[in-house]
């Protein structure tokens, strides 16, 4: 980390520094040119009489540089070729700062291991032909290669108009609430680092690895792929102990214009019910707005400045109507205005176009980032009650939680097994040798993948499928029905419905019926407020239990331990998997996950003698079970209260 020696006020510039390497020019062509910002030229860092052109390079090689490949490979010849000193070249010249060591997890993914693999053969290809014209006199391997291209990513703070990788800013620790920020001036070539509040002498400066404005699930995914590890500032804390996140982003509530987040369907501020129709209409005006983005950039890209200009303007009193203030799409349009306006020749644009963009981002800024001051407040231990009475409720719902084995009168007869992807999608089920899995399926919940329903749906069963986000699955079946509707305790027509509801909406087929829920939380009230003899219609019930440790996010203590109580009622927990993008968080003296993948098996589906309550618990099995997260270790499930009974104190 980065702390400062003297105090500096809020909009001070802290300090500026030339980047090891920046990539100038039209970065979308092969024309563009990399460039080692400490010498000013590439040319500049190998012999003085054999300059490098590395356009001639594009050209010779036939293949498309991507910006990401041009800062490897100036990178390599940085490291390699050293600076000029008396006319003379000194390999590994300490004039390059050493560079954190970047996301090596990375090489465990096989997509992205795949692309680092690519652009690596891309870096081989440009200092093969380096060397064939007798401009480079060094050969680097693979390993070499991707090493230097894990360090530029690693070392990559923000996203910049122009990407560079730093070289003391390498060093900038992260926070979701920072107190500084960088910013790229392409007119004077540096980094700028300024001050967004008050730092005091010796206090740490922070800045942003990703969008403040992103919502906290997003932003500890993001940090955690791209950076490989699992943000805990004052913020996130704040957010996952249910400190609302400000209504940064969203949508203008059609009533009171309030912003009105994306998977709200009641506005919080006015109580008016968020249609499905009012859904449609939002989306298909976003969806113009973006069209009209889209061709003012292709506008701009042959210099078409003014007609992009005045599409974009278009855009931007349409979304302005549409979207809060704050909204992040509304700064992305706005930043493309002013990155139009300053290409325009000069005098086809109002003198004063750039100033008000300016003025309108300035503002935004400050609107957005007084909120996410507001939710960097302190907070309380993760998990802990409060009160007795909370106590009671914390231990009454992880007793609720007791892990059973299947005995080995249920092995006989069936196993468990996974259905859907490795990863998120994929759910443990309990399958009986010679019967169907279910012959209907109530399915919750619509992400990128629904491999869990399409295998069922292929192998007979009727799916009935819910999420108001979304226009519809990413693929279809004609077994699969989708209705745009929210999983709540109440019906409310074309917005909302009940388990209870939506149970009898299924067609009437005989045989099991299974249930799959993952609604971020929602999940507790809804099962609450089902009858018994209804859940008791399910063989079994795989869900995702969100907020486990966190009373103030998905209901209470209270309302946890009662809904799962009420599962215990005709079910037993049979597999659970700790999600690994969460927290681990202590209940009433328990380690237990803040978010846990479950399969509850109907009592009248097994053996009376088939289970048994579990003596060792559960340690993920690399068959059934599939780590969420691969960067940092999965959760073992041992102790209390899965592989032991919760004592009362």
């Amino acid at each position: 980390g980065l702390k400062t020696r003297r105090p500096f006020a809020a909009g001070q510039e802290i300090a500026r520094e030339l980047p090891l390497v920046i990539c100038s020019g039209d970065s979308s062509s092969s024309t563009a040119t990399a460039l080692p910002a400490a010498a000013h030229a590439l040319r500049d860092l190998v012999l003085p009489d054999v300059p490098l052109n590395v356009r001639s390079l594009f050209e010779s090689s036939g293949v498309s540089i991507s910006p990401e490949a041009l800062l490897v490979f100036s990178l390599l010849v940085l490291r390699w070729s050293g600076l000029r000193q008396g006319g003379k070249s000194s390999p590994r010249s300490a004039c390059v700062p050493d560079l954190p060591e970047g996301p090596r997890h990375w090489l465990a993914l096989s997509e992205t291991k795949r692309s680092l693999f690519e652009r690596c053969a891309t870096v081989q290809r440009l200092m093969s032909e380096a060397r064939l014209r007798g401009l480079l006199a060094f050969e680097v391997s693979d390993d070499d290669v991707l090493d230097a291209d894990l360090r530029r990513i690693g070392s990559t703070l923000c996203s910049s108009d122009a990407p560079f990788v730093p070289a003391a800013f390498a060093l900038l620790n992260h926070s979701c609430s920072p107190n500084a920020m960088l910013q790229w001036s392409a007119s004077q070539g540096h980094v700028i680092l300024s001050c967004l509040e008050p730092i005091a002498v010796g206090e740490e400066i922070f800045v942003s690895y990703v969008c403040e404005q992103d919502h906290v699930l997003s932003r500890r995914y993001y940090l955690l792929q791209q950076q490989g590890f699992r943000c805990l500032c004052k913020r996130c804390q704040s957010n996952f102990c249910g400190v609302v996140e400000a209504p940064v982003n969203g949508w203008r509530c059609e009533s009171c214009s309030a912003c009105l987040p994306d998977d709200l369907f009641q506005c919080s501020s006015c109580s008016s019910s968020v249609t499905l129709a009012m859904r449609c209409r939002r989306e298909e005006r976003h969806a113009k707005v973006m069209q009209l983005a889209s061709r003012a950039s292709t506008l701009a890209r042959s210099q078409q400045f003014t007609s992009a200009a005045q599409l974009l303007a278009r855009a931007l009193e349409s979304l302005r109507s549409l979207r809060p203030p704050t909204d992040v799409w509304l700064s992305r349009l706005l930043t493309s205005m002013r990155n139009v306006l300053l290409a325009a020749p000069p005098g086809s644009v109002a003198p004063d176009a750039v100033k008000a963009i300016d003025a309108e981002l300035e503002r935004q800024s400050a609107a957005y980032r007084a909120a996410v001051a507001a939710e960097a407040v302190g907070a309380a231990s993760l998990g802990v009650a409060q009160s007795e009475e909370a106590r009671s409720w914390s231990v009454r719902m992880l007793r609720a939680l007791r892990l059973h084995d299947p005995s080995e009168i249920a092995l006989r007869r069936g196993r468990k097994r996974r259905v859907g992807p490795r990863g998120d999608g994929g759910y443990v089920v309990w399958d009986e040798e010679g019967s169907p899995l279910c012959n209907a399926l109530l399915s919750y919940g619509v992400d990128t993948n629904v491999d869990f329903e399409l295998e069922l749906a292929c192998a007979g069963a009727k799916v009935l499928m819910f999420d108001h986000t979304v226009r519809g699955p990413p693929q279809g079946h004609p077994n699969i029905t989708f209705r745009r509707e929210a999983l709540a305790d109440r019906a409310v027509e074309g917005i909302c419905g009940t388990l209870a509801a939506h149970l009898a909406a299924l067609p009437l087929v005989p045989g099991p019926i299974m249930l799959k829920a993952d609604v971020e939380g929602a999940e507790f009230a809804a099962i609450l407020s089902t009858p018994s003899e209804d859940l008791a219609k399910f063989s079994q019930i795989c869900l995702e239990l969100h907020w486990l440790g966190r009373p103030s996010r998905g209901g209470d203590f209270r309302i946890k331990a009662l809904a799962l109580e009420r599962l215990s009622e005709n079910f037993v927990l049979l597999h659970a998997h700790g999600n690994n993008y969460g927290d681990a968080v202590e209940v009433a003296g328990c380690t237990v996950p803040d978010v846990l993948e479950v399969l509850f098996v109907n009592r009248s589906f097994l053996d009376p003698e088939g289970f048994v309550p579990s003596s060792r618990g559960l340690v993920p099995d690399v068959v059934l079970d599939s780590s969420n997260c691969l960067f940092v270790p999965d959760f073992e499930l041992r102790g209390p209260p899965f592989g032991a009974d919760v004592l009362a104190r």
